[in-house]
């Protein structure tokens, strides 16, 4: 089982580690039953973006709104996903930091 403080130390994201998370088959069920913490949930959103997974999206889109690390990493993961109409319509639905993060997901697909 993934365990998302795996990913942190100290609240540093651990890239070996992340790495290592995406081809786990506990990630979704990480994602599913996301930690508190910002930096656990940055390492598991980075993840599901390097291993490219679709099952992530609804997750994904829901941290956008965090004036966080973790809204950081759901747009760039976001962005290595088929999902840029659902980056839209959650743009024009969202508030400043959905709209910020949404955007800056958009800029890195282009």
């Amino acid at each position: 089982m993934l365990n998302p403080a795996d990913l942190v130390r100290d609240g540093k994201l651990l890239p070996d580690a992340i790495t290592r998370a995406a081809s786990d088959p506990g990630l979704a069920a990480a994602l599913a039953t996301l930690p508190a913490d910002a930096a656990q949930m940055a390492g598991l959103a980075i993840a599901a973006g390097l291993a490219k997974q679709p099952a992530a999206q609804a997750t994904l889109l829901g941290l956008l709104d965090r004036d966080d690390l973790a809204g950081q990493a759901a747009a760039w993961a976001l962005a290595h996903l088929a999902s840029e109409a659902a980056v839209i319509a959650a743009i024009e639905a969202g508030g400043l930091d959905v709209r910020t993060h949404g955007y800056h997901s958009l800029a890195i697909r282009a």
